[in-house]
């Protein structure tokens, strides 16, 4: 509009951070509101008031009603109606706009103003510590250089690609904020896996015969405990301190116990070997088992590879059973 300063239109907008355009716009389309909603009121009243009242029923006559006994308005009737209240609506119309028009420059040129011999002394809150005299001082053909001009464009790649990463973690956030509101505020309670947290009664015989579980497997996990005990008891006496098992170790067993009866049984299945092998096989055998005389088979002298296909043969001949 011609009459008003750029200048000063833009050190308010700044200031306001909207422009005084906005808000006259803002308080005309007030006004229009108004008109209209008075111009529906009045067509409110005159559909209300019927035909009778508002003389379109000549003496003598009986307007038409509905079921409800109201009067109905004829074809004509109606028209004239409409054609009033839109005649009556761009009335006000004009006058509102022929009004606001002279609003609008007082406000814009009184209202929305700095004098011009103030405004360049003014200085905003956002415009503190900012060296004005500097900024006017760039000679941008020696202060911008090639270096300056890379770096403001990695600096403006850096800045639209976070921009872009941002917009996607919302996204992804917004997806997530779905999934855990269709969670706790499902259209079923049967299709919400956290029906139970809704409806807590119905899980109270559930957690009930859970505690009773619970109580019923510490006893049990007790007495497991009471028969590791006993157990651990009787394999020191089998087998001794050390937890070995081995059947044909001959250290002193434990009087009374079973590694007595594998001490004897041992013993018995050493004595019946050496017997076989003395009769049956013909072979003479040390105290310890070992063939006298280097490897004399019934005083007949053996090579070395004779007596070690003796002995793999022995090797492969069964002990007896465990």
């Amino acid at each position: 509009m011609s009459g008003i300063d750029p200048k000063t239109t833009s050190l308010i907008t700044e200031h306001l951070t909207f422009t005084p355009l906005e808000v006259v716009d803002d308080i005309i389309n007030a006004a229009n509101e108004s008109v209209y909603g008075t111009v529906q009121q009045l067509e409110n009243y005159l559909r209300s008031s019927g035909p009778s009242a508002l003389g379109y029923v000549a003496e003598g006559s009986i307007a038409e009603t509905d079921e409800d006994g109201k009067e109905l308005f004829d074809d004509v009737a109606m028209n004239e109606i409409q054609q009033g209240l839109h005649m009556l609506e761009m009335l006000m119309e004009s006058k509102v706009d022929k009004a606001y028009d002279q609003f609008e420059v007082y406000v814009l040129r009184n209202i929305f103003s700095v004098p011009p011999d103030i405004r360049d002394w003014m200085r905003l809150r956002h415009h503190d510590n900012i060296n004005l005299i500097k900024a006017t001082s760039i000679n941008p053909e020696k202060d911008v250089t090639p270096e300056s001009l890379a770096q403001t464009r990695r600096q403006l790649q850096e800045t639209t690609a976070l921009h872009r990463f941002l917009k996607a973690d919302v996204s992804r956030n917004d997806k997530v904020l779905r999934s855990l509101r269709n969670l706790l505020n499902p259209t079923s309670k049967d299709d919400s896996p956290l029906a139970f947290l809704l409806d807590p009664n119905s899980t109270a015989n559930d957690i009930k015969s859970f505690g009773e579980d619970t109580e019923f497997a510490a006893v049990q996990v007790k007495e497991l405990h009471r028969v590791v005990a006993e157990l651990k008891k009787q394999a020191i006496d089998v087998f001794g301190d050390n937890g070995e098992s081995d059947a044909m170790d001959l250290d002193a067993p434990v009087p009374g116990g079973l590694r007595e009866k594998q001490w004897n049984r041992a013993l018995y299945v050493e004595k019946m070997s050496r017997r076989h092998l003395e009769k049956a096989r013909g072979l003479s055998l040390t105290d310890d088992g070992a063939l006298k005389n280097g490897g004399d088979l019934l005083g007949i002298k053996k090579s070395e590879v004779e007596v070690s296909t003796l002995e793999e043969v022995l090797g492969r001949t069964p002990q007896g059973r465990n």
